[in-house]
């Protein structure tokens, strides 16, 4: 099942203001395969490294799982940005 990148950016923002995080998500479209960034929700940074603990990957798959039937999601080398090819 295919899923638009905005849809899933929004309910995943939702889910991070309810649970009172710093946290984003936004869509990078700069390749064919839509890109998931995850940032800082913070309008004096700019450019940053995030170092999320791995509860918080293991809360996303799940959350990704349950909501959206979306499954072993790849992750880039710093953990900022995740696609899947059911994300479009």
């Amino acid at each position: 099942m295919n899923i638009k990148a905005e849809e899933l950016v929004g309910s995943l923002n939702k889910w991070m203001e309810s649970e009172d995080s710093l946290i984003r998500f936004k869509a990078d479209r700069r390749t064919s395969l839509p890109a998931i960034d995850i940032v800082i929700k913070d309008k004096y940074i700019d450019n940053f490294i995030l170092n999320l603990k791995n509860e918080f990957y293991h809360k996303l798959q799940s959350y990704l799982k349950n909501n959206f039937d979306i499954e072993k999601v790849s992750f880039n080398n710093t953990g900022s940005c995740f696609w899947h090819s059911n994300i479009v």
